[in-house]
């Protein structure tokens, strides 16, 4: 994969999806353990910082002061405004919320990754 170039972060998503695989093999019987390969490879050791991305507040200005050009464009942008007007909620998260969500002027929702309770003021 590295003569590949790729990334240290994809490398280590594809060594994880790997792993899961064997997780399962090793659960579902069809492999023995002793064949594991994960129990001296550490896929720790491929973690590494990325640099910050973050776009800055003149940046985020001029999407949210942006008409857009054609329908699923506008959307696009409200929803990126809608996401980063409420604490980077991530997409997954907008597409369930319901009104019920709202709750004395506050966004309450159940983080769908890590089912934590978020609460955001309106």
């Amino acid at each position: 994969m590295k003569e590949l170039n790729l990334s240290v972060s994809t490398i280590s998503t594809r060594i994880r999806h790997l792993q899961a695989v064997s997780n399962l093999a090793i659960t579902k019987h069809p492999i023995k353990s002793d064949c594991y390969p994960f129990h001296s490879y550490k896929i720790s050791k491929l973690n590494k910082q990325t640099e910050k991305r973050a776009l800055n507040k003149q940046d985020i200005l001029k999407i949210i002061q942006y008409k857009g050009t054609f329908p699923m464009e506008y959307f696009a942008i409200d929803i990126f405004i809608f996401s980063y007007l409420n604490a980077g909620i991530n997409f997954i998260d907008i597409a369930k919320l319901k009104y019920s969500n709202i709750i004395e002027n506050h966004l309450n929702q159940n983080r769908e990754k890590t089912k934590k309770l978020i609460i955001i003021s309106l």
